[in-house]
């Protein structure tokens, strides 16, 4: 529930509550990630056949990352502009 509620707060109460089985095989450890790769799959999400027949959303939420307008340091000196190179970048 807490990682759930962190994710989507209020998302546990919206969805089916996990079986036995399914918490039995549930663990949650901590683990300091100095680099990472990660596989990525496409298509809808593969649920149980019993979970559909429930009034319950399922699908997936995207997630983007894009940058947003460049902030300067609150202690710049003024009159610095921003660089090219940060403009361009922002853009995409």
């Amino acid at each position: 529930k807490v990682i759930s509620d962190h994710m989507l707060p209020g998302r546990w109460e919206e969805v089916r509550a996990p079986s036995a089985k399914e918490l039995k095989a549930t663990k949650v450890i901590e683990v300091e990630i100095d680099q990472a790769s990660a596989k990525v799959r496409a298509g809808d999400p593969s649920d149980d056949k019993a979970d559909y027949a429930l009034d319950i959303w399922a699908g997936i939420l995207p997630l983007s990352h894009q940058y947003q307008t460049p902030v300067a340091d609150s202690v710049l000196k003024e009159g610095v502009e921003i660089p090219n190179s940060v403009k361009n970048h922002a853009k995409h």
